[in-house]
């Protein structure tokens, strides 16, 4: 389940979560709706043609039923599934691009420890989405290179598989299934690392929220029996800690429901691992056994798969854009309690 912001600045489930830590109960949220309208927004497509600045994404669907902020619609998911390799090296870049506001603007501002660390954290989140989405590049190309030797070793002659022609594509066969898995846990350490982060940071965001709850009720109290100069003397605090309820009140919203994006991307990806994994292991049985029949057999179960997976990657990859918009949004909604104005 992808947990967002609407396009008004709040946050989608900010009832639902209410509701979860009270134990209520309320009427469940059209999922699949809010999924898609949040793949029609403006701040998608925008990092969308960021990643991939060379390809539009098909026709709309639903033009009348979905549409942004600023009324545009936004292409179908499902179209265009094969998309080109990414130079290297772009990720490394993007989360200077997409984070707002910046580290060096959060440098100037005064704040208390558990913020550092909440900002820090999304920081990390992001880079560790970029990471992933690097990581899902690989396994598009890992993938098509696979298939493209399969595809080559079906059509050499039977008497020629295992010399000349034949034993060379084997061999680079065997180079490429050697390679780790592009989603293994070794190569999405990074991901790992943050998403482990969120859970006790929503625990420690969470108790400062309620401390400040706590001496919010308190000074209320105090305001109510003082005398007038007395109330004068404490107005100051009294707006002081307002505001820091307000933020840390953002700060655990925001922390909660990228911890809960960060759980729907990680089961996506053991999915998708598993897929990528069954089909090595079969391209290893095709090395071990090397018979003509048993390659065709193979061939033909990558080629029919292929489109199941790349919709699977892309719908991942769907999935890690709007967890970075989520990631934006929590930075910006608190930085913005912090200095009193829109920073976007």
């Amino acid at each position: 389940m992808m947990c967002l912001w609407n396009n008004c600045g709040k946050f989608s489930e900010e009832k639902e979560m209410d509701v979860s830590m009270s134990g209520g109960s309320t009427s469940p949220l059209n999922v699949e709706d809010e999924y898609n309208a949040n793949l029609r927004t403006q701040s998608y497509l925008d990092l969308y043609k960021m990643v991939h600045p060379n390809r539009t994404r098909g026709q709309c669907q639903n033009q009348n039923n979905y549409q942004n902020q600023d009324q545009n619609p936004s292409p179908s998911p499902s179209q265009n599934i094969h998309l080109s390799p990414i130079a290297s090296g772009f990720f490394r870049n993007l989360p200077h691009c997409v984070l707002n506001p910046s580290q060096d603007t959060l440098n100037g501002l005064k704040l208390s420890s558990i913020l550092v660390e909440f900002f820090q954290t999304t920081m990390d989140a992001c880079a560790a989405c970029s990471v992933l989405l690097a990581s899902l590049d690989k396994a598009r190309q890992h993938h098509k290179h696979i298939r493209r030797l399969l595809l080559r070793l079906s059509e050499v002659a039977a008497g020629q598989l295992n010399n000349g022609p034949g034993q060379a594509v084997f061999a680079e066969l065997e180079r490429r299934v050697e390679v780790d898995n592009p989603l293994s846990s070794q190569s999405l350490s990074l991901f790992h690392s943050a998403h482990s982060r969120y859970h006790p940071l929503v625990f420690r965001l969470a108790s400062a929220h309620r401390r400040k709850l706590c001496q919010a009720r308190f000074i209320r109290v105090v305001k109510k029996v003082s005398i007038l100069i007395i109330f004068k003397c404490i107005a100051k605090e009294i707006q002081r800690n307002e505001r820091a309820e307000v933020q840390m009140d953002m700060a655990v919203k925001g922390a909660y429901i990228v911890e809960r994006d960060f759980d729907t991307i990680s089961r996506m990806v053991q999915r998708a691992y598993d897929e990528i994994e069954h089909g090595r292991d079969v391209v290893k049985m095709v090395l071990e056994e090397r018979r003509r029949q048993l390659v065709r057999e193979v061939a033909r179960e990558v080629v029919e798969g292929e489109e199941e997976l790349m919709e699977q990657l892309e719908e991942l990859e769907e999935h890690v854009y709007l967890c970075m918009i989520t990631i934006n949004r929590s930075r910006r909604l608190v930085a913005q309690e912090i200095v009193g104005e829109d920073l976007r």
